[in-house]
């Protein structure tokens, strides 16, 4: 993974988003490294924001630029 000058990682798009999956009961709070997290999954958009000092770029789920939709 790149880093800048000041040990930030550099995330260049595209990147592949994780997904949420079912699971048929949660798991202990203590089972995931650094604790668990749990959300709900609702229906709607899944997106990356990458943001530079002079832009912010939007990606979809596949990869494709989203900033026809959300223009603002």
């Amino acid at each position: 993974m790149p880093y800048s000058k000041r040990g930030v990682a550099l995330l260049r798009p595209p990147i592949e988003p994780m997904l949420a999956a079912t699971v048929d009961r949660l798991p202990a709070p203590d089972a995931c490294a650094g604790g668990c997290g749990y959300e709900p999954k609702w229906d709607g958009w899944r997106a990356l924001l990458f943001r530079e000092p002079d832009r912010v770029y939007l990606q979809s789920r596949s990869g494709r630029p989203l900033a026809g939709y959300f223009p603002e």
